[in-house]
């Protein structure tokens, strides 16, 4: 039965279906190797050797160079183990996917410094600038969970400190912890919300900063940098309804000197409509009577407003 399910896996993965999907072929391939023994392996190996043999006439043929590499290494990491395909796995650490498995093989073995420097190599080369906050196997995050199963505090804190100052807030909560635990939050409390400020991770910052109702902060914020004002302002106009009312003012007036039809000025009256609610009547008149006045001759912003002016 192992040998014809195999037969079948092969059967499939060689139809022209699959011209052009490489990863799906090799990934079908690769559940075939849980049904081989080194008799049936070499029916697999003969079957790769073909494909990488035909691959040499593709645009790009390192792409299933590479997929090679990967499947034959676990193919015989499942005939021989680990420890006897260590060095064909090191052979070929330039893959991204054979180094994350060195990586969770020196974790096991408890190999932290081993690791750390498999994921550094990584994390540290420029091309790796961008950051997948919610990818587990990023390099960055990968090196986060290194120092922090091998219970290595200081280089714990300064990787989650990294990555908060990246964007992803997650840490925030995770260094909080962390610092609760040594005792030291407070005195780097403040120092943490600089520098998250200097990062220009807006996002981030300002979504820490209604967590920790640092609505003071906030305010500062949105006055430098009134992206997304009618989300943010939500959180301000109860405490600041008055400097959230004079930059809805400036925000909306701005717009309109920009906008060319009716859908975007549907936009600026459904933020005078939200002015409305958040009970800044008096800004939305003044609002309303002065783009009357500029644009006289834009009838379909005339409409829009009309039709807000009624919920005043």
């Amino acid at each position: 039965m192992r040998d014809q399910a195999l037969a079948l896996i092969i059967k499939e993965a060689k139809k022209s279906v699959f011209d052009g999907w490489t990863d799906w072929r090799y990934d079908l391939l690769k559940s075939g190797i849980c049904l081989c023994d080194e008799k049936s392996a070499k029916k697999l190996e003969k079957v790769l050797d073909a494909l990488l043999e035909i691959s040499k006439e593709d645009y790009f043929p390192e792409y299933t160079k590479k997929e090679d590499l990967i499947l034959r290494y676990l193919l015989h990491r499942h005939l021989y183990g680990k420890k006897n395909t260590q060095k064909e796995l090191y052979q070929n650490i330039s893959i991204n996917e054979l180094r994350i498995i060195a990586i969770k093989d020196a974790m096991e073995e408890k190999n932290y410094d081993e690791a750390e420097k498999l994921c550094l190599e990584k994390a540290n080369e420029e091309e790796t600038w961008y950051y997948h906050s919610g990818d587990p196997e990023d390099w960055n995050n990968m090196l986060y969970d290194i120092y922090k199963t091998a219970n290595h505090t200081e280089k714990q804190i300064a990787q989650a400190k990294k990555l908060l100052l990246m964007g992803n807030e997650r840490f925030w909560d995770v260094l909080k912890q962390i610092y609760n635990d040594c005792g030291a939050w407070n005195e780097n409390y403040e120092n943490l919300l600089d520098e998250l400020k200097d990062s220009k991770q807006t996002i981030c910052y300002r979504s820490i900063l209604i967590s920790e109702n640092e609505k003071k902060r906030l305010l500062e914020d949105v006055m430098e940098n009134p992206d997304d004002l009618f989300y943010y302002g939500k959180y301000l106009v109860k405490e600041y309804a008055e400097q959230i009312y004079e930059l809805c003012y400036k925000d909306i007036i701005e717009s309109c000197a920009r906008a060319k039809d009716r859908r975007e000025y549907k936009k600026i009256t459904k933020n005078i409509a939200q002015l409305i609610k958040w009970k800044g009547n008096d800004t939305a008149k003044s609002l309303i009577e002065e783009l009357k006045q500029r644009y006289p001759r834009k009838p379909a912003l005339l409409d829009e407003l009309e039709k807000v002016e009624k919920k005043l």
